[in-house]
């Protein structure tokens, strides 16, 4: 996640799980240990090091339970902005191993960015994992049969965007989708007819 929550992450090493994420450029460490970066990676990564956050009070009486607590930390090279500091309880993996994991983690973003962008599904309706799974199970379904309904009336010119705008506007009308994509077919066919009597 783009935030920290350190007791979050202690909830996680509680759990027996292992969690990899950004550090904050400001956080409170302190290095305990250097480790040496293998020849072959020390082109991507910088440092490979085990710390210690030391804000055991970061702010209005709260507790930060994952202070004083060994996390592995390895700083990532990136082009032309600032390195990356990758944050880990796993102490024992490699620091190219660490970063593959992140990586692979950006996959995971990537799938919920679309989610947001094509299924539209700004507020849950319930809590629960049930009632999250079915409303994104429903959004999925409504996506692939905009989507097959767009395939097979390509034809017609029009884009998805253009396909949701005319669902959402007229869901409730009697306007049958075949007459709907006709009457689309035979429009083109004339604007073309005369286009070609102009010339």
């Amino acid at each position: 996640k783009g935030y920290c929550d350190y007791n979050w992450w202690k909830n996680i090493m509680d759990s027996g799980s292992v969690f990899v994420t950004r550090l904050k450029y400001n956080a409170a460490f302190r290095v305990i240990g250097q480790h040496e970066v293998s020849a072959e990676n020390k082109d991507f990564i910088l440092k490979d090091q085990t710390i210690e956050l030391t804000n055991a009070a970061p702010r209005g009486g709260k507790r930060n339970r994952l202070a004083a607590i060994p996390l592995r930390l390895i700083t990532v090279a990136r082009d032309g902005k600032k390195p990356l500091m990758i944050v880990c309880n796993d102490l024992e993996q490699s620091a190219d191993s660490i970063a593959g994991y992140y990586k692979t983690r950006w996959q995971i973003e990537l799938f919920f960015k679309w989610i947001k962008r094509y299924l539209k599904v700004n507020t849950f309706l319930g809590e629960s994992k049930n009632a999250i799974k079915i409303q994104l199970y429903c959004a999925i379904v409504a996506y692939l049969l905009m989507w097959l309904w767009h395939k097979a009336s390509r034809q017609t010119g029009q884009a998805m965007t253009q396909l949701r705008v005319f669902i959402q506007t007229k869901l409730f009308d009697s306007i049958a989708t075949e007459d709907y994509v006709r009457k689309r077919r035979e429009n083109n066919q004339e604007n073309s007819l005369q286009w070609a009597l102009a010339i």
